[in-house]
């Protein structure tokens, strides 16, 4: 049922989130969300503001297009997986919406630029679950478990009745599909990611948490991700990306 109200082009990304997710993401407030998303898709003058606005938080050797590049295809480095990353952590920044594909062949080089040309699909979350998540990786990377809680709070993900037990549960699963913080080098498989947030909603579903919306489109920022990643093929370093990001962005 909830295909239909998703583009055409972007269902098979629904493929790759696990089906425990639809039974614990608010059902409404998701079908509600679709349909906004469907209309909004052709809206050129938002994207193009979008653009311009979010632009400003990547670092400085990626831009944002809204018109198919004339630049080669991107090698497929640890440089190119690096950048992608601060992409996807640094438009956690943006209090306008963020685009969702982050799949390879979205970007192309253009001299010393990678150009990302992300094309339609794009979301704007919540504030307190957009803010949740800066504080969620925050407190995971900078080693500050009460800003983790906080965020997981705002995001849903816990209720103020969650015990520590299942509060370090729900972290460890959460992001065992982003390695320890403390490695250096992740290495990105779109089937273990799938795996890993399978096992999150079905944690989730056992303690009676339901998620907003918000979730899913995560969901799928995360497979596009990973999809890219994948591609790659080589371990980067995601702690550095998300403290770059934060160092260029935060205040």
């Amino acid at each position: 049922m909830i295909a239909r109200f998703v583009p055409k082009e972007y269902r098979d990304l629904l493929d790759f989130v696990s089906p425990a997710a639809f039974k614990v993401i608010d059902w409404k407030s998701l079908l509600g969300d679709f349909r906004s998303l469907s209309r909004s898709l052709f809206d050129e003058e938002a994207a193009a503001a979008l653009i311009r606005e979010n632009e400003l938080l990547l670092e400085p050797a990626v831009s944002i297009s809204a018109e198919p590049s004339d630049g080669k295809e991107v090698a497929k480095t640890a440089r190119t997986g690096q950048l992608i990353l601060d992409v996807y952590f640094s438009q956690f920044f943006s209090r306008q919406g963020m685009f969702l594909d982050l799949r390879l062949s979205r970007f192309r080089r253009k001299g010393n630029k990678l150009v990302w040309i992300p094309e339609r699909l794009r979301y704007q979350f919540d504030e307190p679950f957009r803010a949740g998540m800066l504080d969620i990786y925050a407190g995971f990377y900078f080693e500050d478990p009460e800003r983790m809680r906080a965020g997981m709070l705002s995001t849903g993900l816990i209720d103020g009745n969650t015990s520590q037990a299942v509060f370090e549960e729900t972290i460890d699963l959460l992001f065992s599909h982003f390695g320890e913080a403390s490695n250096s080098k992740v290495e990105f498989d779109l089937a273990s990611f799938r795996e890993s947030f399978h096992s999150l909603f079905l944690h989730l579903k056992k303690h009676d948490i339901t998620l907003p919306s918000d979730f899913l489109f995560l969901g799928v920022y995360l497979v596009t991700l990973y999809w890219g990643l994948e591609q790659i093929g080589v371990g980067l370093d995601v702690q550095k990306a998300f403290k770059e990001a934060w160092q260029r962005n935060h205040g």
